[in-house]
């Protein structure tokens, strides 16, 4: 008998810039797009997330990724846009060029 792996619900939703991205301002801006965006897909859903996991890719298609659990299973925007820009700080980015962010919802389970 072998072992199946497991695997974990989860939501993603991603942004694309235009031009690669200098300004944190912008990529603050556009993550809170993306929280308020898994938020309504969650809530939409009936799910509650209990981790977030935060994706840059940049202008050399390289790749840094950052996960965070947070305090208490939420769907709400407030809590995942806080979240994000958590990871999005820890990431240190001065003069990154980014050309995406993806923005997950893992660990999820029902609302209510």
């Amino acid at each position: 008998m072998s072992a199946r792996p497991v695997s974990t619900p989860a939501l993603s939703v991603e942004h694309r810039f235009v031009r690669d991205e200098l300004d944190a301002a912008r990529q603050r801006a556009a993550l809170t797009h993306l929280a308020e965006q898994l938020g309504a897909r969650l809530r939409g859903e009936r799910q509650a997330c209990r981790a977030l996991t935060l994706t840059v890719q940049y202008a050399d298609r390289s790749t840094t990724t950052r996960s965070r659990t947070l305090p208490e299973s939420t769907a709400h925007s407030p809590q995942l846009r806080a979240g994000a820009h958590a990871l999005h700080l820890t990431l240190g980015l001065q003069r990154a060029r980014v050309r995406s962010l993806t923005l997950r919802a893992s660990d999820l389970g029902d609302a209510a």
